[in-house]
This record gives structure tokens, sequence and C-alpha cells, in this order.
């Protein structure tokens, strides 16, 4: 099997450059950390809201099997 070399700053630089902006206003503004998670969610709400289904149906398979053993 032959691996072809991995350039692992390139693999890198996509997501930096995916986090410039919220780096940016994280450092600058006064609270600027919580402001840049609330953006960064905001642009990413539809991928996290799916994986919070995930966890809500994980969390309720393990709530009903504590509530119902057997």
């Amino acid at each position: 099997m032959l691996l072809r070399p991995i350039n692992s700053l390139a693999c890198l630089a996509g997501p930096m450059r995916e986090l410039r902006p919220y780096a940016v206003v994280a450092l600058i503004v006064p609270g600027g950390c919580l402001i840049a998670l609330v953006f960064w969610a905001f642009r990413n709400r539809l991928r996290l809201r799916a994986r919070m289904r995930r966890v809500m149906a994980q969390v309720a398979a393990v709530r009903t099997g504590l509530i119902l053993p057997g």
C-alpha cells in the first residue's frame, strides 16, 4: 500500500483560515471570546443541530435504560 506524504501545513491552513475572523473579534473586542463563540455557533448551526439531535437521542436511550432495566 502506497501512502503519500501529508503536508501538515496544508492540512492546517484550511481550518486556520476559517477561524481567522473569530480570532480577530476575540482579541480586539472586550468579551470577544463569547461574541466569537456565538458567531461561530450561528454560522455552524445546522451541523450543531444535527449533533445535538444525536446526543439527545443517546441521552433518551440511556435514561430509558435506567428507568426500565431489563
